[in-house]
Parts: C-alpha cells; structure tokens; sequence
C-alpha cells in the first residue's frame, strides 16, 4: 500500500480503479468527433496510465467507431460546456460499458491523427476559419 501521508501537503485529484478492456480517446472539434482506440491493457507497463505506452509504441492505437450513443453524449458534453473543441478519455470496461474520466478544453490530438490517420488538423482548421 502506498503511504498517503506523502502526499498531504499537496493537492490530488484521486480516482476510483476501472477495470478494462480498453480506452478510448474521443477528440471532438466542431460537430466531428474521431475516436481513437488505445489497448491498454496489451501492455503490463501501461494497464492503469497509458501514456508511456503509446509514447514509445508499445501500446496500439487504432481509429475506433464508437457506438451513436456514446458518441451522441460525447458531443453534447462539449456543447454543454460551451466549448468547440474537447478531448475526452473514456474507458470500456469488460462488460461493454462505457465510463467517462474527463474532457480536457485544451487536450493533444496531433497524436492521435499521427497514430490513426484521421484528419483532425484539417477539421480543425476549418473549424478555425469559419470561426475567424
């Protein structure tokens, strides 16, 4: 067990373990929205945070279809806050379901578009021109 009092003088944001099958990162810009399935759980190193993973290629990520529903929420959580742009990372649990972690207004993409080969910059940059 690891020793909280390490940490007591200092904030934390704490969350409740979510077992997984896989993650999933949502970049919504505008009204288009590119899901990107991160495998997680492929990697022993990279089964709670990804991040590690994916920056030294030992986790795949792969252009995912989320299903409408989730996708519909994920839009109207951008919507809902007002925000043109958002990252939002989901996990999907063994069973199927889906759990929102977070949305993130100013989150990074280009890694996603690099991995999968959706066209995010040029839907962003649409979406910056008609704004502009």
């Amino acid at each position: 067990m690891h020793d909280i009092n390490l940490i007591r003088n200092s904030g934390g944001i704490f969350q409740e373990y979510v077992e997984k099958s896989f993650e999933v990162r949502v970049t919504v810009v505008g009204d288009a929205v590119f899901s990107a399935k991160i495998d997680s759980q492929s990697d022993e190193a990279s089964k709670i945070d990804w991040r590690d993973g994916v920056v030294f290629g030992r986790v795949p990520v792969t252009s995912y279809a989320l299903p409408r529903d989730i996708e519909d929420k994920c839009l109207e959580i951008v919507r809902k806050f007002d925000l043109h742009f958002g990252a939002i990372d989901l996990i999907c649990t063994p069973e199927g379901e889906y759990v929102f972690l977070e949305i993130n207004p100013n989150g990074q993409w280009l890694w996603v578009e690099e991995l999968t080969h959706q066209p995010i910059l040029q839907t962003m940059v649409r979406l910056l021109s008609k704004r502009a």
